[in-house]
């Protein structure tokens, strides 16, 4: 027994200095590990940094309307984020200097580290195949080789970790039905007078119910000011949205509801922005006008049974065409302007020889009691008013359609109807009798009256549709609208792309045009709604301007607002269902 403990003996140190070897190796493998975690981990931050950052240059760069062209406003060829690219200006150049913030460029690390970046205009990125609504595309590989402990015992003593992350400039989905642009300071009056905005004492209103209307949005609603009460629903209204976010509070009274209760006191971010910020305004028509071509008058003579009347007569199957052009009331001994509104009455069709056309009136267009007008794809131009007459005027009683059923997605181009005045145009876009005329067709007033539900009434319109070959270049990024205010039409000023202009002061104190708050003035959009009016598209009204809503009865259809702030009255059901081709914004997003 003795000597067999003896034998034993030293099989501890043996055992120990075996497990020692493997212990040692699953640490060397653990930091090999952890190590190349920590540097692909960089290595992301610094891919993702640098693409978003080319792309985002690149936007910047070209526009929102502008055409991607590699070799010409953007780069493409394959290059290295070296010493080079990184002093480039281009959106290559910044790219690089955002992977160098982040740690890595090529010949980094004592030659260890290497940053490519490759880009594209044509869709999908070969790293995201399934990405196609892309204009221009950034892929970013960045490299490290590191040293390893483990792995050196077989020889191999670098280790190469790599990331790659791709951005592209690709359209997105403005997610709103309703947007609320005002923020607290922005003067928006309604009609009873009351500041709904005002500048001085910051109690800004963007969403504003009396009575017993029912609002139904198919998505989101988001209120940008965030003033004490930014909503207030009174009566026994009530507002029924998938989710509604405010920037500042709401005040519900008597025994109105809002159904999904609205996050109130959300920070500011992009959805309480005018998704069609950066592309500008829908471009003017690019005709010159020839006499006795494509301009005109209307007998505007004291002679005239009603000046400025254009009546197509009761047999809607032979309509009275009104032919592309610019159009205008006359006085017959001189022959200029005299600023009267033109008014339609009977059958009448705005028809051209093309699938997309343009029309210009100046001084105010009425469709008058009995009207039954149908519409071609085409730009309607509404360049001004006098004489405080409406730039349109919708009275009751009346059929405004167009090519395309009722709640159904046009195939055709679509029609805009842009409500202006005659600076919108251009000096050369001008009929020498307007000019001569020394008027100002300034902005007027809208009011789109659509009567009682027995009056069988009808307004079916169908807003822009990019994706028809006829619809003008300059014209796709504002598909589906199918109304449109000149964003100079607004208490705050707008710079030429459509930005706020902030010169004065920052996005909440912006600049203001010192147009007047009275609130019957142009800023003013005035809908009566009614079951029979189909709006199939988006309405668009700048920040600093406001739509009041008369809902009388149930009106519903596919249709996005963009505005300033909203006046809802009366009682019935406003509906606002979904489109299936809503308002798109561009934007950089990483799509790897």
């Amino acid at each position: 027994m003795h000597r067999n403990r003896w034998e034993r003996q030293g099989q501890a140190i043996v055992m120990v200095t075996v497990a020692l070897f493997a212990m040692c190796g699953l640490l060397g493998l653990a930091v090999d590990f952890g190590w190349a975690f920590f540097v692909k981990k960089a290595a992301q931050a610094a891919a993702d940094a640098a693409a978003l950052a080319a792309a985002t240059e690149s936007l910047r760069t070209v526009g929102v309307n502008g055409t991607y062209v590699c070799g010409g406003n953007v780069p493409c060829s394959p290059a290295q984020c070296n010493a080079t690219n990184t002093n480039n200006s281009d959106a290559f150049g910044v790219g690089c200097k955002y992977a160098l913030r982040n740690g890595f460029t090529s010949g980094g690390k004592n030659g260890r580290q290497e940053v490519t970046i490759v880009a594209g205009t044509s869709p999908p990125p070969p790293t995201a195949p399934g990405v196609m609504s892309v204009y221009y595309w950034v892929t970013v590989r960045a490299t490290e080789q590191i040293p390893q402990l483990f792995s050196s015992v077989l020889g191999n003593t670098l280790g190469t970790v790599s990331a790659r992350a791709t951005a592209a400039v690709a359209e997105s989905v403005a997610p709103g039905t309703v947007y609320g642009l005002n923020r607290q300071y922005d003067p928006t009056p309604n009609s009873k007078n009351i500041m709904l905005g005002d500048y001085k004492t910051g109690k800004g209103m963007d969403f504003w119910l009396q009575g017993g209307p029912t609002v139904k949005s198919n998505g989101p609603v988001f209120l940008a000011s965030n003033a004490t009460i930014a909503a207030d629903a009174g009566g026994s209204s009530s507002v029924r949205a998938p989710f509604t976010d405010i920037r500042g509070g709401l005040s519900l009274s008597g025994s109105s509801s809002w159904v999904q209760t609205p996050s109130t006191g959300v920070s500011d971010g992009e959805n309480f922005y005018d998704p069609f910020e950066g592309k500008g305004q829908p471009p003017a028509p690019t005709i010159t006008p020839i006499l006795g071509t494509n301009v005109w008058p209307i007998n505007g003579g004291s002679g005239a049974t009603t000046p400025g009347l254009i009546n197509g007569g009761t047999n809607c199957t032979t309509r009275k065409v009104l032919f592309p052009g610019f159009y205008y009331v006359q006085n017959p001994i001189n022959g200029a302007a005299t600023g009267a509104q033109m008014r339609i009455e009977g059958c009448v069709e705005f028809r051209g020889s093309t699938n997309f056309d343009d029309f210009v009136f100046f001084g105010g267009l009425s469709f008058g009691q009995g009207a039954n007008v149908l519409f071609a794809p085409g730009r309607y131009v509404l360049a001004g008013a006098t004489n405080s007459y409406p730039v349109l005027e919708v009275q009751n009683g009346t059929w405004l359609t167009d090519h395309t059923a009722a709640g159904v997605r046009n195939t055709d181009a679509g029609e805009i109807f842009i409500l202006t005045d005659m600076n919108y145009l251009g000096t050369n876009q001008i009929p020498s009798a307007v000019a001569s005329s020394n008027l100002n067709f300034a902005f007027g007033s809208t009011s789109i009256k659509t009567g009682e539900a027995s009056n069988k009434n009808l307004i079916n319109l169908h807003g822009l549709n990019d994706e028809n070959g006829a619809l003008p270049q300059g014209l796709k990024p504002f598909s589906p609208v199918v109304i449109w205010q000149d964003q100079r039409n607004s208490t705050v000023k707008h710079n030429s792309d459509g930005t706020i202009d902030t010169s004065c002061g920052d996005i909440d104190h912006p600049c203001l045009t010192g147009l007047s708050g009275d609130p019957d003035s142009a800023r003013q959009l005035d809908i009566n709604a009614n079951v029979n009016v189909q709006l199939y598209g988006a309405v668009y009204q700048p920040r600093g301007a406001w739509v009041q809503i008369w809902a009388g009865s149930n009106e519903s259809g596919p249709l996005q607002i963009v505005s300033g702030a909203y006046v809802v009255h009366s009682n019935g059901l406003l509906n606002l269902l979904g489109l299936p081709n809503p308002i798109t914004t561009l934007g950089v997003v990483l799509v790897e």
